[in-house]
C-alpha cells in the first residue's frame, strides 16, 4: 500500500543531503527505511531531521515522501531542458523560476540542465537550481528527472547532434518527455481539425498560394499570414483589402 506526505530536502555537492520531515516522532519511525529519488529510483542516504522552527527550511526545497514497501520514493523531479549559454544555459529564466516555484508549491523539485550536462555513465545531472529565497542559481549533482519538459530554445538547436542525442539517451531511459519538438502551425491546424470539439471553431486556413490568397480575400476583408515554422509572432503579416471609390 502506498502512502505520502510532504517534506523538505536540501541538496548540496559536497555535503549530505537532508531530509527535513515535519514532526519530531516521524524522525526515527523512518530513519532506517530505504530511500530513493528520480527516474531511475538511485539509492540515497540523508541525514533525517525534524523541522523546530522556519530558520530550518532556509535553503531546502518542499518535496513529496512516497512510501512504497519497505522503500520511500522523493519527488518526483522535474528536469526543464535547455541548451548552454550565457555562462550557465540558454531560455526564458523568468518562465523558468515560474515553473520551479510552482513546483515549491506543489512539493515537485525542478530543476534546469543542458544536454552537456548529462553523465550517462553514471546516470546523473549537474543541475541548476533555483533558490527564490537568496535568488540566485546553483549546480548541483543531481539524479536524472522523473520527467523532462523540453525547453529547446530554436529549432536550429534541437537539430544539433548533441541535443538529438540526449533526446535519444531520455527516450531510451524510458522518461516522459513533454514537449517532444517544435511543431509546425499547419500540422497543429490539421490535428486540431481533427477534433469534434475543435473543428467547428477553428478559422479558414491554408497553404499560401496565389489562387488561394485571391479567393480569400474576396471572401474576408482581412487575412493573417504566419510562417509555418514561425514563432513569437517573428514573420507575422496582416493583409487586409481596400476599397476605393472614384467618381
Amino acid at each position: 500500500m502506498n502512502s505520502s506526505h510532504y517534506a523538505w530536502v536540501r541538496v548540496s555537492s559536497i555535503k549530505p543531503w537532508k531530509l527535513i520531515l515535519p514532526h519530531y516522532n516521524q524522525t526515527a519511525k523512518i530513519s532506517s527505511m530505504a530511500y530513493t529519488i528520480g527516474h531511475n529510483n538511485q539509492s540515497k542516504s540523508f541525514i533525517i531531521s525534524s523541522k523546530k522552527n522556519v530558520s530550518d527550511l532556509r535553503g531546502a526545497f518542499p518535496v513529496r515522501v512516497i512510501k512504497k514497501n519497505l522503500q520511500y520514493k522523493i519527488g518526483p523531479i522535474v528536469g526543464i531542458l535547455t541548451t548552454s549559454g550565457f555562462k550557465t544555459f540558454r531560455g526564458n529564466r523568468k518562465n523558468f523560476i515560474d515553473i520551479i516555484q510552482t513546483g515549491i508549491k506543489t512539493g515537485v523539485l525542478v530543476y534546469v540542465f543542458t544536454p552537456e550536462s548529462i553523465e550517462q555513465g553514471s546516470k546523473t545531472v549537474k543541475a541548476h537550481l533555483y533558490y527564490p529565497e537568496q535568488k540566485k542559481w546553483d549546480s548541483v549533482s543531481m539524479p536524472l528527472p522523473d520527467v523532462v519538459y523540453n525547453r529547446i530554445p530554436t529549432r536550429r538547436e534541437e537539430r544539433l547532434p548533441i541535443v538529438q542525442q540526449t533526446i535519444q539517451f531520455l527516450e531510451t531511459e524510458g522518461i516522459p518527455f513533454f514537449n517532444p519538438h517544435f511543431f509546425n502551425k499547419w500540422s497543429l491546424y490539421q490535428w486540431m481539425g481533427e477534433s469534434h470539439e475543435l473543428a467547428p471553431i477553428l478559422p479558414d486556413t491554408a497553404i499560401l498560394e496565389r489562387t488561394r490568397l485571391q479567393n480569400l480575400l474576396k471572401k474576408y476583408q482581412m487575412l493573417y499570414l504566419k510562417p509555418i515554422h514561425g514563432k513569437a509572432g517573428i514573420g507575422f503579416m496582416k493583409v487586409q483589402k481596400k476599397i476605393t471609390y472614384s467618381i
